[in-house]
């Protein structure tokens, strides 16, 4: 990974290398009549957008979903609704916890001063994040 100083935070090819990983997607519903649904294959940075979302661009817990998926190819996310499983589809793409999280660093910067986003600083209630066993 490039040194973190040499990035612009402007480059749109920060933003295009976390989309370059693709993720398998399976989402488990809590509800006994709810039907799972089927696994989909969908680029990294679809499901972090969808998590920055969910839970705040201010929140830890998006940094962790991603430097447990990128260090160990698969992570468990607990929330309300049901269970979601991520797993990458090359395990190859697996990379060190400082790579994962600069990466992720500079998809975040690079998007806050782009759309000039403001930080929402709100919790989000209760979500748990299992790494592989």
């Amino acid at each position: 990974m490039a040194n973190p100083d040499e990035n612009n935070s402007d480059d749109p090819q920060i933003i295009r290398k976390l989309g370059s990983f693709f993720i398998r997607q399976r989402i488990i519903p809590y509800q006994p009549d709810a039907k799972e649904e089927e696994s989909q294959v969908l680029p990294l940075d679809v499901k972090v957008e969808e998590f920055l979302v969910k839970i705040g661009y201010s929140n830890s817990q998006v940094l962790g979903i991603v430097l447990n998926l990128m260090t160990t190819g698969k992570v468990r996310i607990e929330f309300r609704s049901g269970i979601e499983r991520l797993e990458l589809i090359h395990p190859e793409d697996m990379c060190s916890s400082s790579e994962a999280a600069e990466l992720f660093d500079s998809y975040i910067k690079a998007k806050i001063i782009r759309e000039k986003i403001q930080v929402n600083t709100e919790f989000t209630g209760k979500i748990i994040i299992q790494a592989r066993k």
